[in-house]
Protein backbone atom coordinates (compact mmCIF):
# COMPACT_ATOMS: atom_id res chain seq x y z
CA UNK A 1 0.00 0.00 0.00
CA UNK A 2 1.47 3.22 -1.21
CA UNK A 3 -1.37 5.56 -0.07
CA UNK A 4 -4.42 6.32 2.04
CA UNK A 5 -2.05 5.59 5.38
CA UNK A 6 -2.91 6.44 8.17
CA UNK A 7 -3.13 10.36 8.16
CA UNK A 8 -3.76 10.82 5.10
CA UNK A 9 -6.41 13.59 4.21
CA UNK A 10 -8.77 13.53 1.15
CA UNK A 11 -10.66 16.59 0.93
CA UNK A 12 -14.79 16.87 0.64
CA UNK A 13 -14.11 18.38 -3.16
CA UNK A 14 -13.10 14.87 -4.51
CA UNK A 15 -10.56 12.59 -5.50
CA UNK A 16 -8.51 10.81 -7.88
CA UNK A 17 -8.32 6.68 -7.14
CA UNK A 18 -5.04 5.19 -8.81
CA UNK A 19 -5.81 1.69 -9.62
CA UNK A 20 -2.92 -0.92 -10.06
CA UNK A 21 -3.00 -4.22 -10.33
CA UNK A 22 -0.82 -7.19 -11.97
CA UNK A 23 -2.09 -10.68 -13.37
CA UNK A 24 0.01 -13.21 -13.70
CA UNK A 25 -1.08 -14.69 -17.24
CA UNK A 26 -1.47 -10.66 -18.50
CA UNK A 27 -5.50 -10.71 -18.37
CA UNK A 28 -7.72 -7.68 -18.79
CA UNK A 29 -8.96 -6.87 -15.06
CA UNK A 30 -11.51 -5.04 -13.80
CA UNK A 31 -12.19 -3.31 -10.31
CA UNK A 32 -14.72 -2.59 -7.42
CA UNK A 33 -13.83 0.21 -5.44
CA UNK A 34 -15.68 0.22 -1.91
CA UNK A 35 -15.34 2.79 0.85
CA UNK A 36 -15.74 2.61 4.21
CA UNK A 37 -16.49 5.44 7.12
CA UNK A 38 -16.28 3.03 10.18
CA UNK A 39 -12.65 1.82 10.10
CA UNK A 40 -14.26 -1.75 7.90
CA UNK A 41 -16.97 -2.31 9.65
CA UNK A 42 -19.84 -1.82 6.57
CA UNK A 43 -18.58 -1.14 3.02
CA UNK A 44 -20.30 1.49 0.95
CA UNK A 45 -19.74 0.76 -3.47
CA UNK A 46 -17.88 3.89 -4.73
CA UNK A 47 -17.63 1.98 -8.09
CA UNK A 48 -18.35 -1.10 -10.03
CA UNK A 49 -17.00 -3.10 -13.09
CA UNK A 50 -14.06 -0.53 -13.73
CA UNK A 51 -12.36 -0.86 -16.30
CA UNK A 52 -9.68 2.13 -16.31
CA UNK A 53 -7.06 2.84 -13.58
CA UNK A 54 -8.41 5.75 -12.67
CA UNK A 55 -12.13 6.50 -10.56
CA UNK A 56 -13.06 10.04 -9.39
CA UNK A 57 -14.52 9.83 -6.52
CA UNK A 58 -16.73 12.73 -5.58
CA UNK A 59 -16.37 12.91 -1.41
CA UNK A 60 -18.42 15.90 -1.68
CA UNK A 61 -21.00 14.49 0.90
CA UNK A 62 -19.11 12.71 3.43
CA UNK A 63 -18.88 13.18 6.52
CA UNK A 64 -15.58 14.55 8.19
CA UNK A 65 -13.76 11.49 10.03
CA UNK A 66 -10.55 9.45 10.77
CA UNK A 67 -12.24 5.96 10.10
CA UNK A 68 -12.49 6.13 6.44
CA UNK A 69 -10.97 3.00 4.51
CA UNK A 70 -10.59 2.13 0.88
CA UNK A 71 -11.30 -1.39 -0.26
CA UNK A 72 -10.17 -2.31 -3.83
CA UNK A 73 -11.13 -5.71 -5.32
CA UNK A 74 -9.70 -7.21 -9.12
CA UNK A 75 -10.77 -10.02 -10.57
CA UNK A 76 -9.51 -11.28 -13.71
CA UNK A 77 -13.26 -13.16 -14.76
CA UNK A 78 -11.70 -15.99 -12.66
CA UNK A 79 -9.55 -14.98 -9.90
CA UNK A 80 -9.99 -12.75 -7.33
CA UNK A 81 -8.00 -10.29 -5.03
CA UNK A 82 -8.30 -7.24 -2.94
CA UNK A 83 -6.63 -4.83 -0.81
CA UNK A 84 -7.97 -2.47 2.00
CA UNK A 85 -6.13 0.70 3.13
CA UNK A 86 -5.16 2.22 6.56
CA UNK A 87 -7.88 4.60 7.53
CA UNK A 88 -7.67 8.30 6.49
CA UNK A 89 -9.11 11.02 7.36
CA UNK A 90 -11.75 12.71 5.30
CA UNK A 91 -11.53 16.56 5.65
CA UNK A 92 -12.31 19.60 3.06
CA UNK A 93 -8.77 19.95 -1.39
CA UNK A 94 -7.87 16.83 -3.65
CA UNK A 95 -5.26 14.02 -2.71
CA UNK A 96 -4.24 10.70 -5.37
CA UNK A 97 -4.90 7.93 -3.42
CA UNK A 98 -3.00 4.04 -5.09
CA UNK A 99 -3.84 1.07 -4.30
CA UNK A 100 -1.75 -1.68 -5.64
CA UNK A 101 -3.38 -5.04 -5.56
CA UNK A 102 -1.46 -8.40 -6.90
CA UNK A 103 -4.03 -11.13 -8.40
CA UNK A 104 -2.12 -14.48 -7.78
Amino acid sequence: MHACRKGTIIENTGSVIILEALDPDGDTLTYLLYYSPDNGVSWIPVEQDIAGTNVEWNTAGLTPGDQYKLRLVATDGFRTADVVSDAFSVEASSVTVYLPVLIR
